[in-house]
């Protein structure tokens, strides 16, 4: 299976295993992901998923982010592996948050399902994490509002000449491009700046 470093207990392989099952068996009704990617949802989703793994588990904060969750990808496979760290899982469509619900609860991962329209918003430090959810600029604008106390962003994107494009249109100097087997992982770091006590301080 999938290395990244991931050791797979008989525990992990289970649950993966169910989550895979119970996402095609919704996807008949709901549109969780692609028709033309079901048979290659092992290769197409859990292992683009799974590429975040090594970055989030040396990561000191315990709070990640998954902005527009929809079938629980990346978060749901790496909160099964992840279970040290708490995911907060965030849609605004009443379907998809149907399934979250019901696959966090019958993993019994460390996880929080978020409904985006009723006004959340994560002060603590976090870690935001995305794929396939929109421009590097809507992010940054969505994490300003949502979540202010991000210190760092991981985003599951494509081709890297249209990601220098999308860090150029959203004015970002703190990134590195990390190439995947698949696309690219841009990281953003977000600093902290100083108060005039000395404390740190997420700017607006």
């Amino acid at each position: 299976m999938i290395s990244y470093g991931i050791e797979f207990t008989d525990k992990y392989r289970k649950l993966i295993d169910t989550y895979i099952e119970e996402l095609l068996k919704w996807n008949r009704t709901v549109n969780l992901i692609g028709r033309s990617t079901e048979e290659k949802l092992l290769e197409t989703h859990i292992k683009d998923s799974l590429a975040l793994y090594p970055f989030l588990e040396n990561c000191i904060c315990q709070n990640i982010i998954d902005i527009g969750s929809g079938g629980g990808i990346p978060a749901v496979p790496l909160s099964v592996l992840l279970p040290s760290k708490k995911f907060y899982l965030t849609e605004r469509n009443s379907k998809k948050l149907a399934f979250l619900e019901f696959i966090t609860k019958k993993l019994h991962i460390n996880s929080c399902v978020v409904d985006i329209n009723c006004g959340f918003i994560f002060r603590e430090e976090s870690v935001i994490i995305s794929r396939a959810y929109s421009s590097t600029a809507n992010i940054i604008k969505w994490s300003k509002k949502h979540a202010p106390g991000c210190s760092r962003f991981y985003l599951l994107k494509g081709r890297e000449d249209k990601l220098l494009e999308e860090t150029g249109d959203a004015d970002i100097e703190n990134f590195n491009i990390v190439h995947l087997e698949k696309g690219s992982l841009l990281i953003i770091e977000r600093h902290r700046a100083r108060s005039e006590n000395g404390m740190s301080i997420m700017p607006g």
